[in-house]
Parts: structure tokens; C-alpha cells; sequence
């Protein structure tokens, strides 16, 4: 169970907002941005409050799309800015806010939550029930790998950071000047392979060529990525010097060593 008292001492932000024209005179020189697929898509998620979302809504207007949480801090906060705008731009601005990641806070009273959530707000933009399609069209799923690591986790790692950092240079570095480690555990990405459209496909293959540099990343220790060939399809292949705190110099010498 994920506390109420959690949440309110590390709200992370949850909410992710989109602007977008919803066709390709709204904003000038902007491509369209809101297919018709994506239209289709979000007529016929299910009505939850406010004004429902017509056809005429995603036509020719600038729109803003909100996920949010009735759990979320940040999201009463953002409903609260929704509504100053819906109060300035009137009809001229379409606002749809899609509930997602309801079930992340792992909450048994969820639909009770979300009603207190929208009495409260009483939002009058047209409020909506997403699913994994909608989520992933926007490429939102990628906030899932951030979603219930509260601060309180951030704050506790950055603390372990230093005694980490410690252990390691005393096991490693004193033993060897320099750590030579692979880059990535498998080749180079084609471009196919990071298509835009399927953003949850790309997110998992982000994090899959991470591996290897997070947790160097983690410990701040410099590093340097050295060309080193091909690989048999013809992408470039490469390794990765590592050097205990403040040792750039010495890594800019090896990696230039072993280019001369």
C-alpha cells in the first residue's frame, strides 16, 4: 500500500500535459499533430465528467490533453490552472483530461478517490477514461518507469551515492588505472528500431542500451566512449573508459593512445 503520507511529502509530478494543434492550421507552420486515428481513438474512450468531447473539439482548434491521477498532488494543482484557462480562451481551446495510472496508487477505494477528486475540482472540459493504446499514442508510457519512485527513494539513493562511490574506487581503482567495459551489450540501434510512433517499444530498448553507463552515471565517475571499428553490418562499434573522480585527463590520454 502506497500512503497517503508518501505522496504528500514527495509528490512526484505525474501529470503530463500536451499541447498540440489539432489540425494543421491551428498553429502555423505545425504539422498535424492529433491524426485521425488518434481523433477516433479519443471519442471512443469512455465519458467519466464535463462536456463531452465531440468531433467539432478536435477540429481546427489548439488542444490541450492532460493525463492525471486522482492520487497525484500535482494533478490538483493543474486542474485548478485548466480551469483559469478554460475561463480565458473560452471555446477557442479544447481541454481533455484523460484519467491514467489510477491503479498505480494501488489504492483499494480508486473509483471512490477519483469521484472526491472531480467533485472537488468540478471540472467543466471534458474528462475521460484512457487506456495503454491512448497512453502509448502520446508516448506517456514512458512516465511509468519514474511513477512510483516517490522522492523520498531519489533522495535516499543520492545518499548512498557517496559511500557507494567510495567502495568501488577502493575495489577497482586500486587495482587498475583505468576500467575498459563495453558501451552497450548489444549492437547499435537501426532507426526502425526507435520508431516514434511505437514509443513504448522505443522507451524498452532506451533502457536496455543504458545498462551498461546508469551506473556510471550513478557513481559520476568520467567516462569516455572510444570508436574501436565496425561491426558486420556496418554500424560502429565502441568501448568505454573509466576513470576513478577527477580523472579526465588520464582517460583523454588512453583513448587518444589507442586512436594514434
Amino acid at each position: 500500500m502506497v500512503s497517503d503520507t508518501i505522496y504528500r511529502r514527495a509528490p512526484a509530478l505525474l501529470c503530463a500535459v500536451y499541447l498540440m494543434a489539432a489540425s494543421a492550421g491551428a498553429l502555423a507552420g505545425s504539422d498535424v499533430v492529433l491524426s485521425s486515428n488518434l481523433k477516433t481513438k479519443l471519442l471512443d474512450l469512455p465519458h467519466i465528467t464535463g462536456e463531452p468531447l465531440t468531433a467539432e473539439d478536435l477540429a481546427g482548434k489548439v488542444t490541450i490533453v492532460s493525463f492525471f491521477a486522482s492520487w497525484c498532488p500535482p494533478c490538483n494543482a493543474e486542474f485548478n490552472h485548466l480551469a483559469e484557462l478554460r475561463t480565458r480562451y473560452g471555446s477557442d481551446l479544447t481541454i481533455l483530461s484523460i484519467n491514467v495510472f489510477e491503479e498505480y496508487g494501488e489504492f483499494k477505494d480508486r473509483d471512490a478517490r477519483l469521484r472526491r477528486f472531480l467533485s472537488r475540482h468540478k471540472p467543466e472540459h471534458a474528462v475521460i477514461t484512457g487506456n495503454p493504446t491512448v497512453r502509448d499514442a502520446f508516448g506517456s508510457s514512458e512516465l511509468q518507469n519514474g511513477l512510483l519512485i516517490p522522492a523520498v527513494r531519489y533522495l535516499e539513493a543520492q545518499r548512498l551515492r557517496e559511500p557507494m562511490l567510495a567502495e568501488f574506487c577502493e575495489s577497482v581503482f586500486e587495482k587498475v588505472d583505468v576500467l575498459h567495459a563495453p558501451i552497450s551489450e548489444q549492437p547499435p540501434p537501426l532507426l526502425d528500431d526507435i520508431d516514434p510512433h511505437s514509443p513504448s517499444g522505443a522507451a524498452s530498448l532506451m533502457l536496455s542500451l543504458g545498462r551498461l553507463t546508469r551506473p556510471i552515471s550513478y557513481l559520476d565517475l568520467p567516462a569516455l566512449a572510444v570508436s574501436c571499428g565496425f561491426i558486420p553490418n556496418g554500424l560502429p562499434a565502441g568501448f568505454q573508459l573509466i576513470g576513478r573522480p577527477y580523472a579526465e585527463a588520464l582517460l583523454l590520454r588512453f583513448g587518444h593512445a589507442y586512436q594514434a
